[in-house]
């Protein structure tokens, strides 16, 4: 699947930036940054967060520690429908992988296979990486 949207430029915090122009700053010259910019929205907030928008973000309540074997899977299965319950990625398309790091943090990796075309650069993947924390239960990007 072709995933050529353009979008707003956004830092991980949501702020919109400004281009150097002092114009709103575009991702037209690169066109996963918009996807990029969907699943960092997406996976960085809990359901309900967004009161205009409350299908956006995971649904995701842990149970104890949260490396155990079920969080992780719980955590797999909230990303999976927070990015595919209404086709902002298709289903195959999407791998994600989730690692403990230690008793309170999970590494997580967000895979989108793409088609290449010139607008992402003939990119094949998309890689997100962050972790969840416990305390915050929701994912930090790096």
């Amino acid at each position: 699947m072709t995933y050529d949207s353009i979008d707003m430029g956004f830092n991980l915090d949501g702020d919109i930036i400004l281009g150097d122009d002092g114009d709103l700053f575009k991702t037209d010259f690169d066109v996963l940054i918009a996807l990029t910019q969907q699943i960092h929205i997406r996976v960085k907030y809990l359901a309900d967060e967004w009161s205009l928008q409350p299908l956006l973000g995971v649904v995701f309540q842990p149970i104890g520690d949260l490396n155990y074997e079920e969080n992780a899977e719980e955590w797999k299965s909230a990303i999976f429908m927070a990015l595919t319950h209404d086709g902002l990625v298709d289903s195959s398309d999407l791998a994600i992988e989730i690692a403990p790091l230690d008793d309170v943090s999970l590494l997580t990796v967000i895979s989108v296979t793409v088609q290449p075309t010139e607008a992402n650069n003939n990119a094949t993947t998309l890689n997100v990486f962050g972790f969840v924390h416990l305390d915050e239960r929701k994912l930090l990007f790096y």
